[in-house]
């Protein structure tokens, strides 16, 4: 049987957590957003997690969606005004050159790094958007540097039902946790957890 998504390192052995757990989510342009909140709008926000919200610098929808999705919430009134978001620069812009990217990745991996050691969370969840990849690599090097118990996990695109998204075969090989929503993913990927579709 699969095991249930929780905060488990590759040794299977569990990690400890002080509570609220925190978390940081990534958002992303387009529907990684909506997909993301789906997985997040239930949890217990506040007292099981305290998540942290990483949106790009120009990404200026992200945080509205986020917010209006919890506003549905009955706790909408409290949990709002306490919500963060923090901006990172993105890797690559739609259109930029790969050869121009290079200098924009490694600001933005500068950047991510600076956050993820000063927030040092519990738990990173990623869903695929390219602002993941530096933010995945920063958790690393915390965790390799400091030995801070850090979980990663990355929930693929729902879209994906055949392949693996650019980010997502980029960090397979390094993250904790890697969950699809197709059981032929997880059929083609010894490492791929299924669970049904999730969002």
């Amino acid at each position: 049987a699969r095991r249930r998504i929780g905060f488990e390192k590759r040794s299977h052995q569990a990690i400890p957590l002080r509570k609220p757990v925190k978390t940081l989510v990534v958002l992303g342009s387009g529907g990684h957003t909506m997909e993301m909140m789906q997985l997040v709008r239930g949890w217990e926000l506040g007292t099981t997690y305290e998540v942290i919200f990483v949106v790009a610098a120009t990404d200026t929808t992200s945080q509205g969606k986020a917010e209006a999705v919890l506003a549905e919430r009955p706790d909408a009134k409290t949990l709002l005004p306490t919500l963060r978001f923090l901006q990172l620069p993105r890797s690559r812009e739609v259109g930029q050159s790969y050869l121009s990217s290079v200098g924009s990745t490694i600001y933005a991996f500068g950047a991510a790094t600076r956050m993820v050691f000063q927030e040092s969370p519990d738990m990173l969840l990623v869903n695929g958007p390219g602002t993941c990849v530096p933010v995945v690599g920063a958790a690393l090097l915390l965790e390799l540097l400091t030995g801070h118990y850090l979980c990663v996990v990355f929930v693929e695109s729902v879209c994906r039902a055949e392949t693996l998204s650019l980010s997502g075969k980029l960090l397979l090989g390094v993250v904790d946790r890697f969950v699809v929503h197709w059981k032929q993913l997880a059929d083609k990927y010894a490492k791929a957890e299924y669970f049904g579709v999730l969002c």
